[in-house]
């Protein structure tokens, strides 16, 4: 019997992961969304059948939940001829692939894309949008939304327009926001819409005449929105509002700690409230720098498939664990900050993945304070890598060139020194505080309501006021600008 197809692949990641480490089920909405980076075009049969065969021995080998698929158990075909057969017999490339991880009731993230080239760019932080981030609320009592705008990134097109964080928005191209109507706020189309002011009084909305035009646009992202030193009754505290960890952005992380240890703080404040996850190796980076004193140490121990976890168990164990590290990619020292204490803001919807990996692997080490609502963070440990369809799979070297589509599947949970996983629940707070959409406040202003919660705490005021102070929003939650985001409540790794 023919065995598809583990141990010829699993024998290549060896050398590739071994030698060359570089990077990396819950949701609280029922919209599960699907990265919108391309899957309209249909394939021939020819190329079809050679990328669902990709598809095949991609998830037969390093599925992370491939043991409870029995389509992807080992000596399903018994020779060459049945497994040609199999794969003739299949639809649609995305059909298949759905086909085959529709087992695994917990995996809502492994995607499929028909174009690798914007999935690698999204990667590098390259979006298309207007640079406007917000959260989508079903109104109670009808079908209308309203959308509350969290952030602006500087020189987008929605700061150039004059968007503020806080606006509320409840009319687009003249209709009620509702389910339908506010898929033109998602994705890669349309390119232009406009918004309509909602007035807020007693925590009713009501119309406005105020319009704001609004285009989308593919820009660089840098994921470091804020990086300031806070002095507060003569306690420097040092604060980071990060919005994704983006391949490369290591560099610039460790310039900002530098500036940091510099300007002498010995408090810090991570913020990663509007982080949905993005690459392991930035995040390791990350907590090697709130650090520095676990170098070598073990960060995080890393779950596979039976067939991988048996094959690293046997043939290299250290290929299983991720260390601390005291430099980056460029090879530069880290400006750790040696730090025994860190605070994380957090919030439900968006906090996920290596969000949630930093927090709960530094929990193993220092003391990690949280800040955020009490229902916890998303709760997703699982990472996913590239696969394309070429002879290792982990490369484009010898790529298929008939196709550009690519894999994204979940291969590994990860789990912190203690063997701790994030709860499926997501991490709890130790301090409980919410945004409230109707008074969003300025983000890195010490009176802002996360950030001053987590300014008590460390400068032991009594003043609960952060802590206490009710939402005044109202209806549940729909979605986020970035639910459709390649990275949105994922992590990865790119070997």
């Amino acid at each position: 019997m023919k065995k598809y197809i583990l141990i010829p692949f699993i024998v290549t990641a060896f050398c590739l992961f071994s030698c060359n480490n570089d990077d990396d089920n819950n949701t609280t909405s029922n919209r599960i969304p699907t990265p919108q980076i391309g899957l309209e075009a249909e394939a021939n049969n020819v190329t079809k059948n050679q990328i669902n065969s990709f598809i095949y021995r991609s998830l037969n080998s390093f599925y992370l939940y491939k043991d409870e698929q029995p389509l992807l158990e080992d000596f399903k075909f018994s020779n060459d001829a049945e497994f040609t057969e199999f794969i003739e017999s299949q639809g649609e490339p995305r059909t298949f692939f759905d086909l085959l991880k529709t087992v695994p009731s917990n995996d809502r993230f492994s995607f499929i894309t028909n174009d690798f080239v914007r999935l690698e760019n999204f990667f590098q932080g390259v979006r298309l949008s207007t640079g406007m981030d917000f959260i989508s609320m079903n109104i109670p009592g009808g079908n209308s939304n309203y959308i509350a705008v969290t952030q602006v990134i500087k020189d987008s097109p929605a700061d150039i327009a004059g968007v503020k964080r806080g606006m509320i928005f409840n009319k687009i191209d003249g209709e009620d926001i509702t389910d339908t109507t506010d898929n033109k706020l998602f994705g890669s189309s349309p390119i232009n819409f406009t918004l309509g002011l909602a007035n807020v009084t007693d925590g009713v909305l009501s119309d406005t005449d105020q319009t704001f035009d609004l285009e989308k646009v593919e820009f660089t992202e840098n994921p470091i929105a804020i990086a300031k030193t806070l002095e507060v009754e003569g306690t420097k505290i040092g604060y980071l509002l990060y919005n994704g960890f983006i391949r490369n952005s290591e560099e610039a992380l460790n310039i900002e700690f530098g500036k940091f240890k510099s300007e002498g703080i010995n408090n810090l404040i991570v913020d990663l409230r509007y982080n949905g996850g993005g690459s392991v190796a930035t995040a390791i980076a990350l907590a090697s720098l709130i650090t520095g004193q676990f170098t070598d140490q073990v960060i995080l121990k890393e779950k596979w498939n039976s067939g991988v976890q048996e094959f690293f168990t046997r043939n290299n164990p250290d290929r299983l664990v991720d260390k601390f590290i005291d430099k980056t990619p460029a090879n530069v020292a880290l400006n750790s900050l040696n730090l025994n204490k860190v605070y994380f803001i957090t919030t439900k919807e968006q906090t996920a993945s290596s969000s949630e990996l930093v927090p709960n692997s530094l929990s193993a080490y220092i003391d990690v304070i949280i800040v955020g609502d009490e229902r916890g963070t998303v709760g997703k440990s699982q990472a996913s890598t590239t696969f394309y369809d070429s002879p290792t799979l982990f490369s484009k070297e010898n790529v298929n060139p008939n196709h550009k589509y690519a894999l994204q599947p979940l291969i590994f949970k990860s789990v912190n020194n203690n063997d701790v996983q994030v709860p499926n629940s997501g991490l709890a707070p130790t301090i409980v505080a919410k945004e409230d959409l109707f008074n969003l406040g300025i983000l890195g202003d010490t009176k802002e309501t996360l950030l001053q919660a987590a300014i008590n705490d460390i400068i032991g005021s009594i003043n609960l006021a952060a802590k206490q102070l009710k939402s005044k929003s109202y209806g549940t939650y729909s979605g986020s600008s970035r639910m459709h985001d390649p990275n949105y409540q994922r992590m990865y790794v790119n070997p």
